[in-house]
């Protein structure tokens, strides 16, 4: 109750006439006062702690001016310190400043929020060990494709440049190297110049681009499967002349609509005809769509004509298979 009343107190005793007739003077001397006691506090944080941003949410909080501020100056103009005319600007100031509290702590956590973390400096720990794969990205994705070919008996070198998921999967017994393979020199240590294949399976579609990009340039020997993420990630892979390319989603909603289509009453074999027939012609347009992705009009217009031929040629499909069924008329028997 006490607090409230003082807080009413002050605010009765700002003389908003006075901030209207020395609007600048007020403005100029609330941010002077954030400014110097803001750099001070921030000083005295940094040797305490040495982290910039608790020190920069520290000054934030406590640079504008604060409730004893209005204590001194009212016992100041008690006993004649300064004049009352100084002291109605003095508490103008140091209320202007502590309005501003929230909107300087907001601030802070907004540029606390964009300052990029540190990355971890870590060596690589890859070598060559003469396996005729190389895999970069060891995620959910690439992960199955290794297990695949090591369960079938083929080496593979893995290169993943996330220090925790690897930490994770040597944890568990997985064979697993830290490096960035969009470096060539990473790739030339983990034995890109014996192997055989090279799957890229990052989930970052600049590094994938990068990693193919060096690949090419430097072990043009390599056979490059390369995931997509999206068929925006799979324009620029063709684009930089990649042609074995994986789009993450594509088989799996595949196999989902070919067990809808059967739930549905298709056969096996045709809803499973029906699935490969999507795929084939789908990646057929997504190479046509990539010529002409940089003309929006061209774009637009061979998307609607390859969605048009798409559902066209289903159709007709269907209707082969439902003439292929039909039993044969014995009436007619040509």
């Amino acid at each position: 109750i006490l607090l409230g009343l003082f807080f009413l107190g002050v605010g009765a005793g700002i003389d908003f006439g006075y901030i209207r007739d020395h609007l600048l003077f007020v403005i100029g001397g609330a941010l002077g006062l954030i400014v110097v006691k803001g750099l001070i506090l921030a000083g005295l944080s940094m040797l305490r702690e040495r982290r910039r941003n608790s020190a920069l949410l520290f000054a934030a909080s406590l640079a504008p001016g604060g409730e004893f501020a209005f204590v001194l100056i009212a016992l100041s103009l008690t006993v004649n310190v300064f004049p009352a005319e100084t002291g109605r600007g003095l508490v103008a100031i140091v209320a202007l400043s502590m309005a501003a509290t929230p909107l300087l702590i907001l601030a802070a956590q907004h540029l606390i929020s964009k300052t990029p973390k540190p990355v971890e400096v870590r060596e690589t720990d890859a070598s060559d060990e003469g396996n005729p794969v190389l895999i970069c990205g060891f995620g959910r994705f690439g992960h199955a494709v290794g297990r695949l070919l090591r369960s079938r008996g083929f080496g593979c070198t893995v290169l993943d440049q996330d220090t925790d998921q690897v930490e994770l999967l040597r944890g568990l017994g997985v064979p697993i190297f830290f490096g960035d393979a969009s470096r060539p020199e990473m790739l030339g240590i983990a034995g890109a110049a014996h192997a055989k294949v090279l799957v890229v399976a990052v989930r970052e579609a600049a590094t994938a681009l990068k990693i193919v990009s060096n690949a090419h340039r430097h072990f043009p020997h390599l056979k490059i499967f390369v995931r997509a993420y999206s068929r925006v990630e799979a324009y620029d892979l063709l684009e930089v002349g990649e042609e074995s390319i994986y789009r993450d989603t594509l088989d799996s909603s595949l196999r989902l609509g070919r067990d809808v289509l059967q739930s549905l009453g298709e056969s096996q074999q045709a809803a499973a005809h029906a699935a490969e027939l999507y795929r084939e012609n789908d990646e057929i347009m997504v190479r046509e769509m990539a010529a002409v992705r940089n003309n929006s009009n061209e774009f637009y217009n061979a998307a609607r004509e390859a969605h048009r031929s798409l559902d066209e040629l289903m159709r007709r499909d269907i209707a082969g298979e439902s003439a292929k069924n039909q039993p044969p008329d014995i009436a007619n028997p040509a």
